[in-house]
């Protein structure tokens, strides 16, 4: 998952950006027309400590494909659309 200043490609947090523990890559296998719905919760902190302070944004859930670290936002069937939210 990750979340970014709305109508930018400013990445403010990715889900995994902190974590202590190797990414492990699993197949994941889906059915013709097969959807799954994963789901993060977050505490608003930013990866430098500090919260995410109020505005627009948008997330998206994505599985990492070729190019993603250059273009997270890219058009790619392994990942979701993008979600707008406001913090107030």
């Amino acid at each position: 998952f990750l979340v970014v200043d709305d109508g930018t490609k400013d990445v403010r947090w990715r889900s995994n950006a902190n974590d202590s523990f190797p990414t492990v890559v699993v197949p994941l296998v889906f059915a013709a027309g097969e959807t799954r719905t994963f789901t993060v919760t977050w505490n608003q902190v930013l990866d430098d400590g500090s919260m995410l302070g109020r505005g627009d944004y948008e997330a998206r859930g994505v599985v990492p494909f070729a190019g993603f670290e250059q273009d997270p936002l890219a058009p790619n069937e392994l990942g979701s659309n993008l979600s707008a939210f406001r913090v107030r």
